[in-house]
């Protein structure tokens, strides 16, 4: 007896199929590493198999492979969010594997940076990632542990120097002794800032509230001040055009 039962198709992920196209046009067209031989001479684009051995250049695409198809046809969120965190692994390590592969030993000059290519594939496995916990639907506890757990991994990689020798991390290693005293500037400028418009926003912000005849008058007034910077800047970039254009 023949069945009449149609059979069910596979179901193509389009979000997985949109993100495998990106990250497969990233990976075989874009540089992966940018060598540099100092920090002013112009890039010099590598791809993967250019940069590690070639067992370790076809592992990374097989994994990567892997993940696209986990991408496409897996329903399950916990797979496909495995997946994307193996990808997601497996890139940041070939990353820090190309860096130690480019940089002499000793070296302080050359700058290994991360190309289009890393940067593209980085952004596709994490948009994967996120759609797969948004499948999950975890719980705001649940979502706070996942950063935690993020932020301590990485946290962990670049205590162990794992990205040492990449252009960012040397430039980090530069500006180190600097580095604390700027952020605890910036950070006492932005906080500043922020509790001086407090101040003056919240009692103005309670008035209008309470005393709804004001409150138009404020509203405008405020509006008026918001474009007072814009203006500025307007202003600033039409003299300079204006002084360039003189001198020629």
């Amino acid at each position: 007896e023949v069945s009449t039962t149609p059979r069910r198709t596979p179901r193509i992920d389009p979000l997985g199929a949109l993100l495998s196209l990106i990250g497969a046009a990233a990976l075989l067209l874009l540089p992966f590493v940018v060598f540099k031989a100092n920090r002013i001479l112009p890039g010099d684009a590598r791809s993967l198999f250019e940069i590690l051995p070639m067992w370790a250049a076809f592992a990374v695409h097989l994994i990567l492979i892997l993940v696209a198809a986990a991408a496409l046809g897996v329903a399950d969120a916990r797979a496909r969010l495995t997946m994307a965190l193996l990808g997601v692994v497996v890139v940041a390590l070939a990353i820090a594997a190309a860096g130690n592969a480019l940089t002499p030993s000793g070296n302080k000059v050359v700058r290994i940076a991360p190309g289009a290519g890393f940067w593209i594939l980085a952004v596709a496995l994490g948009l994967m990632a996120t759609d797969a916990i948004t499948r999950l639907r975890p719980g705001p506890g649940m979502r706070v542990l996942l950063l935690l757990a993020f932020v301590a991994v990485a946290g962990a990689a670049f205590a162990l120097g794992t990205f040492d020798n990449l252009s960012i991390m040397r430039e980090y290693a530069v500006n180190a002794g600097r580095f604390a005293r700027e952020a605890r500037q910036h950070m006492l400028l932005a906080f500043g800032s922020l509790a001086a418009a407090v101040l003056v926003a919240l009692p103005i912000g309670i008035l209008c509230h309470r005393v709804p005849r004001i409150r138009a008058a404020t509203i405008g007034a405020l509006n008026l001040i918001q474009t007072i910077p814009s203006i500025a800047l307007f202003g600033i970039l039409t003299w300079r055009g204006l002084r360039v254009a003189s001198r020629a």
